[in-house]
């Protein structure tokens, strides 16, 4: 569970499963906006404005490396729109692969994203696709029904 903070996403919470194999992200690392499947889901949830906004400031951060950068977020808004999450196939790092589904509070707190990650040799496109990503999204709807 992460939120944003400025260039980057923020983790508030982290859960470890019990494979061998695991990320090192603790609570409090951040990660990349742009390429992460948490920080594409919080850019897929903003409205069209502040989506324009965001892009600006990341395609400014980015430098030479937004046009690598760009199409990846834009095919996360257009997953988020249909299917209601975000994904990042290897390209937050080369042997990552994950899901994410924004949170959008009710009372206009700010947005967490909720996401699951790990080896791209575990975590496959297909189990993300088939299994992980609609039970996240499961999660995330009952959530906004029962939370603030």
């Amino acid at each position: 569970m992460a939120s944003r903070d400025r260039h980057s996403m923020v983790y508030l919470e982290r859960c470890k499963g019990t494979n061998a194999v695991t990320l090192a992200i603790e609570v409090g690392a951040h990660i990349k906006l742009a390429t992460s499947a948490v920080g594409r889901a919080y850019i897929a949830s903003q409205e069209p404005e502040e989506q324009a906004k965001i892009l600006s400031v990341l395609k400014e951060h980015e430098g030479d490396n937004w046009s690598k950068v760009l199409p990846g977020i834009e095919t996360a808004i257009e997953s988020y729109e249909r299917l209601g999450y975000c994904t990042s196939f290897t390209e937050w790092k080369n042997n990552v692969n994950a899901v994410a589904v924004p949170y959008i509070p009710k009372d206009g707190s700010p947005v967490i994203a909720f996401n699951c990650g790990g080896p791209s040799q575990t975590l496959t496109r297909d189990w993300i696709e088939n299994d992980v990503a609609p039970r996240l999204v499961e999660l995330v709807r009952r959530l906004s029904t029962v939370a603030p």
